[in-house]
């Protein structure tokens, strides 16, 4: 195509044809992944920045209306309720410290 592979671009196709993309940071220093496993999701987190960031991560995942889901820090921080409405609207914003990661369990 002649451009760069950036992110912002590459969830612009994907957009564009119609295809869903289940995990994405627009911090371009945050690289995400998700895995799903029985009934729970796993989010892998990086941050590659050499500072300290809030990162904004875009998810896409069947939910179900009403139901509580549980978000598990695997690592450290404290756990979290996700309601189906947090999930549904796509964004969780995960602080992370620099050259860091984490995994998120969400059941």
């Amino acid at each position: 195509m002649g451009i760069t592979p950036i992110g912002d671009a590459i969830k612009a196709v994907h957009d564009w044809l119609g295809v869903s993309v289940p995990v994405y940071s627009s911090q371009p220093a945050v690289k995400v992944s998700i895995f799903e496993r029985d009934s729970s999701y796993y989010l892998v987190a990086i941050n590659t920045a050499t500072h300290d960031v809030v990162a904004p991560i875009d998810l896409n995942l069947p939910v179900e209306a009403g139901r509580v889901y549980q978000a598990k820090n695997l690592r450290s921080d404290p756990n979290f309720d996700l309601d189906s409405t947090m999930l549904s609207n796509g964004r969780l914003y995960l602080r992370m410290p620099r050259k860091n990661g984490t995994i998120i369990e969400i059941s």
